[in-house]
């Protein structure tokens, strides 16, 4: 019998590990923080950039990735979040909402960063 928590958290750590493998790909230099919401946020739309998080084990990265801007370009800002557990608690649909974008743009890049980006977000 399948458990789907279990598939679920080993998913999540193999994109997880797809994120991590991906700062140091790009050299990117990720800062660290809280996060914090303003109240009445909403998720950007995607035609704005997607904001996504990753998270193994008490580790998170959220990244924003600007797909539409062009196929040929991807900018992205990534961040290591300390306290994801709280934002969990405090605003569990936001954290939902991060988390499935997280997958999506692992399924969207196929695992890799050579996948040569040939649709939009809104086509994946």
């Amino acid at each position: 019998m399948l458990d789907i928590e279990t598939m679920k958290k080993k998913m999540c750590k193999i994109a997880f590990d797809w994120a991590v493998n991906e700062i140091a790909r790009a050299e990117l230099k990720p800062t660290v923080k809280e996060l914090s919401f303003e109240p009445g946020f909403t998720m950007p739309s995607p035609e704005e950039y997607v904001y996504s998080a990753f998270v193994g084990g008490d580790k998170c990265v959220v990244r924003k990735d600007w797909l539409n801007e062009s196929p040929e370009y991807v900018k992205t800002e990534c961040q290591i979040i300390t306290n994801w557990s709280q934002i969990e608690a405090d605003y569990p649909e936001i954290a939902e909402q991060m988390l499935e974008n997280g997958f999506d743009l692992y399924i969207y890049f196929e695992g890799g960063p050579t996948r040569k980006m040939n649709k939009t977000w809104d086509e994946r």
